[in-house]
């Protein structure tokens, strides 16, 4: 059982002591707490999120003056607290990133080695996260939707708006490989069905690859990553009961390591099983402050060995 107190309060002046305004108080078993007493705290701290939207149809900001970097959604905030996480950073850095005297990480010093894509991009907070914040040098953004003007305005965004296995995509993904980070955060219901469309897709990047030929001649190996590689996608699960989430959790864990490994392979020259052992991947999902009550977030760290 949770025990939960929640007190607001605020003070009449600077010389008096704070006058209680709002007590809560109860006592409830694990999903009332979640259902009942956390929906209450969201709703207070959805006041406090920043974010300016865009018109849907143009991208053109809604607001006056807007700051060129404030988020152009509440969907930017997840992505932003997965790299607010240090846990999550030493897991990514490899020994050659890290100093030997700090146990400090830069998430600018690890991720950048490479593209980023962006899939199911629009309007383009998750892309802001990677430009601005991991200062990925090349962002792939695919969406069949427009991005906000003050995004597509950032420097090194390629946006592409068609479908993730359209050919249009394929050309555009194999122009600016290797990737180092990939997100997404699509409304997309059934999670193991993108999995797979993201491996077909670089599948077809790396026959690309190898058909192509680069600037002095030689012919492309197909690499379609950088490593280490960080893969974060929304998990949005069907949402009747807290049972229901559970359930379909417990499904995705059965299959998520089967298709990680598979989107592994489609980095490699061959895709054969002897490439997947020189991969390591770890992985974690969870429920980050800005998911829904129906979404996980899946966090998968590819590493060469």
């Amino acid at each position: 059982h949770v025990v939960n107190i929640i007190i607001q309060s605020t003070s009449s002046s600077d010389t008096e002591p704070p006058i209680a305004q709002t007590i809560f108080w109860g006592i409830s078993n694990n999903g009332e707490h979640f259902e009942r007493m956390n929906q209450r705290l969201n709703d207070y701290a959805t006041n406090e999120v920043v974010m300016e939207g865009t018109c849907a149809k143009t991208g053109i900001d809604e607001g006056e003056n807007v700051p060129w970097d404030a988020p152009v959604s509440r969907a930017y905030y997840k992505l932003a607290q997965v790299f607010e996480d240090d846990q999550l950073l030493q897991l990514i850095a490899s020994p050659r990133n890290k100093s030997e005297n700090s146990d400090v990480v830069s998430p600018k010093s690890i991720l950048s080695h490479g593209s980023g894509l962006d899939l199911g991009a629009s309007p383009g907070g998750w892309t802001q996260v990677l430009r601005s914040t991991l200062c990925v040098p090349n962002v792939v953004t695919i969406d069949p939707g427009i991005l906000a003007h003050r995004v597509m305005s950032l420097k090194g965004i390629h946006h592409v708006r068609a479908e993730l296995s359209s050919e249009q995509s394929v050309k555009a993904l194999a122009r600016h490989a290797p990737y180092s980070v990939i997100v997404c955060d699509a409304s997309v219901s059934n999670a193991n069905e993108l999995l797979v469309k993201i491996a077909e897709t670089f599948d077809g990047v790396s026959s690309l690859l190898k058909k192509s030929v680069g600037s002095n001649g030689e012919t492309l190996d197909g690499k379609n990553f950088a490593w280490p590689l960080c893969l974060v996608v929304t998990l949005k699960l069907p949402y009747k009961t807290h049972g229901s989430i559970d359930r379909n959790l417990e499904k995705v864990n059965g299959y998520i390591p089967e298709y990680l490994r598979r989107i592994a392979s489609s980095g490699s020259p061959s895709g054969g099983d002897n490439d997947l052992a020189d991969v390591e991947i770890s992985y974690k999902i969870c429920h980050l402050f800005a998911n829904s009550a129906a979404e996980r977030t899946l966090i998968a760290i590819f590493h060469k060995k």
